[in-house]
C-alpha cells in the first residue's frame, strides 16, 4: 500500500501545540517552522526540512503535541501511523527502545520548560539529563558512578536537536556545566560524563546556587551566532553584515565575547581594527564595494546612469556610500541627485540591490573583469 501523502501550503498548520496526536511525519519537500507559545508570545524553537521527521513524539508516547509545525513554503509530507510506528519500534533492540521512550520524556520535559524568552526554565538539570542519557547509551550500562567520554561537538549538536537551542548555545551551555565542574574536558575536546552524579549535582546546583547565577546562564544561553542566525532567518551572511555596517541593526544585537576579542586583539594589533581591508575588483559583489574603486572610474560609471535610477539606489544606501558617490560627481548633478532623491519617497530595496548589482557589472567591464569582458590595456 503507497503511503499517504499530505499537502500544506504556505502557512498551513501541520499539528497543533496541545492537540492530540496519532501521526507523525516525514517530510518530503518544502520547510517547516516548529514553535511553542508562552506567555501570549509565538516562538519559533527549530526549523526542518526535506528528510527530516516531526511529531513523533505524541504518538511515540500518547501525550499531546508538545508545539506547532506550520509550513513555511509549500511543503508534502509522508504519514507516519502511531501502529507502524509501534511496529517499527516493537521490532527495536529492548535498551535501543528504552533509549528512545526516555529520549522522548526528555525532550518533553525540557520544551514543557522553556519560558517566554525562549530559554529552557533550568537549563543545568536539562542539559545534564541528556548528557546522563547519552553516557549511559553509549556505555551500554544502567548503572551510576562510571565515567564516560564523549566527543563534545556532538554533544552540542544532540543538545540543538533535542531541546531546540541553536549550537553555539549548545556549546555555552557545555561550558557553564564544565565550570561549574559537572562535566570535565580533556585537550582534545573530548568531555567526561560520571553517570548518576551529574544529575545529582546539577539538581544541587538547581537548588542552591542563587537566581543571579542562575540567571546568568539563561541570559547567555540566549546568544546566536550570524551564521546561526543567517541560517534561522534564510538570509545571507552578508546580507546581515551590510545591514549591521549601516546601522540598519540595532546596536543592542551585537555581541562580543570580550576574552575572544582581546584574544584577536593580541594576535592581529591594532591596526589590523584601524585599517580598512582592500578588495580585488574581481571581487566586488555589491554596491558597498565602490569604496574600494578609484574616483575616475566610479564618476565614469554614475555619471552614465539615467539620474532616476541613481537616486533611487542612493536613497537606499548609508550617508558614507552616499558622500563617496556624489562626491565624484558634478555639483550640477549632485544638486540634481539630492532633490531626486528628496522626492522618492519610498524605494523596494529589490529594486534597490538589482540597480547596485549593474554598476558593480559596469565597473568590472570597464576594469577587464567583467562576463565576457577584454582585459583593459595598461
Amino acid at each position: 500500500m503507497p503511503p499517504t501523502i499530505n499537502r500544506y501550503q504556505q502557512g498551513e498548520s501541520i499539528f497543533q501545540e496541545g492537540f492530540s496526536g496519532r501521526l507523525g511525519f516525514v517530510i518530503r519537500r518544502g520547510r517547516v517552522e516548529i514553535s511553542i507559545e508562552r506567555d501570549g508570545r509565538r516562538l519559533v524553537i527549530d526549523s526542518r526540512k526535506a528528510g527530516d521527521s516531526i511529531g513523533m513524539i505524541a504518538p511515540l508516547l500518547g501525550c499531546n503535541r508538545l508545539a506547532t509545525a506550520t509550513a513555511v513554503e509549500y511543503t508534502e509530507a509522508m504519514v507516519v501511523e502511531k501502529s507502524a510506528l509501534d511496529s517499527v519500534l516493537g521490532k527495536t533492540n529492548p535498551v535501543l527502545r528504552g533509549m528512545i521512550h526516555t529520549m522522548a520524556e526528555q525532550l518533553q520535559r525540557a520544551v514543557s520548560g522553556m519560558t517566554a524568552s525562549g530559554t529552557l526554565s533550568n537549563p543545568v538539570e536539562s542539559v545534564a539529563h541528556i548528557l546522563d542519557l547519552k553516557a549511559r547509551a553509549v556505555n551500554g550500562s544502567k548503572g551510576s558512578g562510571e565515567i564516560v567520554k564523549l566527543p563534545r561537538d556532538e554533544m552540542a549538536h544532540l543538545l540543538k536537536t533535542t531541546i531546540g537551542v541553536t549550537l553555539i548555545n549548545a556549546r555555552i551551555l557545555l561550558d557553564q556545566l564544565a565550570r561549574l565542574n559537572l562535566i570535565t574536558y580533556d585537550n582534545n575536546q573530548r568531555l567526561y560524563v560520571k553517570t548518576g552524579d551529574i544529575l545529582s549535582m546539577a539538581k544541587n546546583i538547581s537548588q542552591n546556587f542563587d537566581s543571579m547565577v542562575m540567571g546568568a546562564i539563561k541570559s547567555e544561553s540566549e546568544l546566536i551566532s550570524l551564521s546561526e542566525l543567517s541560517e534561522e532567518l534564510g538570509i545571507e551572511k552578508d546580507v546581515l553584515q551590510r545591514k549591521m555596517s549601516r546601522g540598519e541593526l540595532p546596536e543592542e544585537l551585537w555581541v562580543f565575547r570580550k576574552t575572544e576579542a582581546m584574544r584577536l586583539v593580541q594576535e592581529k594589533g591594532m591596526d589590523f581594527f584601524k585599517k580598512r581591508n582592500i578588495k580585488k575588483v574581481e571581487e566586488f559583489d555589491s554596491f558597498d564595494d565602490i569604496m574600494f574603486i578609484d574616483r575616475d572610474t566610479l564618476a565614469q560609471v554614475l555619471s552614465d546612469m539615467e539620474p532616476y535610477r541613481l537616486a533611487t539606489l542612493l536613497k537606499c544606501q548609508d550617508p558614507e556610500l552616499q558622500e563617496r558617490s556624489l562626491g565624484v560627481l558634478s555639483s550640477r548633478l549632485q544638486g540634481i541627485l539630492r532633490e531626486t532623491m528628496a522626492m522618492i519617497e519610498g524605494v523596494d530595496e529589490m529594486d534597490a540591490e538589482i540597480i547596485g548589482n549593474e554598476v558593480i557589472q559596469h565597473i568590472k567591464d570597464l576594469k577587464g573583469v567583467g562576463r565576457g569582458s577584454t582585459p583593459a590595456a595598461s
